[in-house]
């Protein structure tokens, strides 16, 4: 009788044990945070020395200067993260190499997986992505690379690109009926894989946004007015998208956080960084003095939208003979 009460509380124990352990792993994350915010500046910053260190450096991205890009965010909330980030980009080769290989997300639509299968790419069930090996050519997978790994490229990966002040809250997401702007980011949101299209991540709360781009020209015969062009979608995470809009980064409280992200994204110090956005915002003071008119030729040409702007706004004007 007493053995078989042992037996029991035995298999009791065992079964707690399991739970614990599922309930630690589920926690890990969460626990990470807490611990970094108790941290003071200075371990924080050893922190981030021991993240960087070769052996645990998973991408050309994270670098063994990182305390050095990141040492003007003094803010215990900026650094811890900061280092959130870079432990979640960790996990992303650690959680699915098997050989401990440093491992690059794709940017792969369902409609391409075959194709990229057969060059050499590893699919992780768990992140429900496609991979890349930092060993591999990366020449043959560049259609599906961000851009940060693109064999080609070169800094700035991402910068502020201002929109001029008459030009605010004018953009496709305003003029388009609300079913037919959900159709065209969804699009572009698969088109990418829901990731970033600059670093390859995805947001903590959602994956990416939808960036419009537009190209500025101006007149030659008459300085004072100018072309603004739509020339396409773009899926971009929450932090590279604020680098981009940093006018509005910085009246939303968030410009420490989102300037240490674009240093540490381009591989910039502190001096390079400030030269950049002091360049964005002389032009965009420049931009914001013209009249613009409005080319929609892509938005028909690429996703057969024909948008009459003409009744829309009296500062929307088509560019004139379209």
């Amino acid at each position: 009788m007493d053995i078989f009460i042992l037996c029991i509380i035995a298999v009791i124990l065992f079964i707690n044990r399991k739970k614990f352990r599922k309930t630690e792993k589920k926690n890990s994350h969460s626990n990470f945070y807490f611990e970094e915010v108790h941290r003071s500046p200075e371990e924080q910053r050893k922190r981030l020395r021991e993240l960087a260190t070769p052996k645990n450096t998973p991408s050309a991205i994270i670098k063994n200067d990182i305390e050095n890009k990141l040492s003007k965010s003094s803010s215990k909330e900026n650094l811890s993260d900061l280092l959130g980030q870079i432990q979640n980009e960790l996990s992303y080769s650690q959680q699915t190499s098997r050989s401990n290989k440093p491992m690059i997300p794709l940017l792969v639509p369902y409609e391409d997986k075959d194709i990229v299968k057969k060059l050499g790419a590893t699919w992780c069930n768990e992140r429900r992505t496609w991979f890349w090996s930092m060993e591999q050519d990366r020449e043959i997978i560049k259609d599906w690379l961000p851009l940060i790994y693109q064999p080609d490229a070169v800094s700035p990966y991402t910068s502020p690109r201002l929109i001029p002040q008459n030009l605010w809250n004018i953009n496709l997401r305003s003029l388009l009926p609300s079913e037919e702007w959900n159709k065209l980011r969804n699009q572009t949101y698969k088109k990418h894989a829901y990731r970033c299209t600059v670093c390859g991540c995805k947001g903590k709360d959602w994956p990416v946004e939808c960036d419009e781009q537009w190209e500025y020209t101006l007149d030659p015969d008459t300085p004072s007015l100018g072309v603004v062009r739509f020339s396409g979608l773009n899926s971009l995470c929450p932090g590279c998208h604020k680098i981009k809009h940093f006018g509005k980064a910085h009246a939303d409280g968030l410009s420490e956080i989102t300037f240490a992200r674009m240093c540490y994204f381009n591989d910039w110090e502190e001096e390079t960084a400030n030269k950049f956005i002091d360049e964005a915002y002389s032009l965009w003071d420049e931009r914001s003095k013209k009249q613009w008119y409005f080319d929609f030729s892509y938005l028909k040409d690429v996703y057969g939208i024909d948008l009459s702007v003409g009744n829309v706004s009296p500062i929307l004007n088509e560019v004139p003979g379209t």
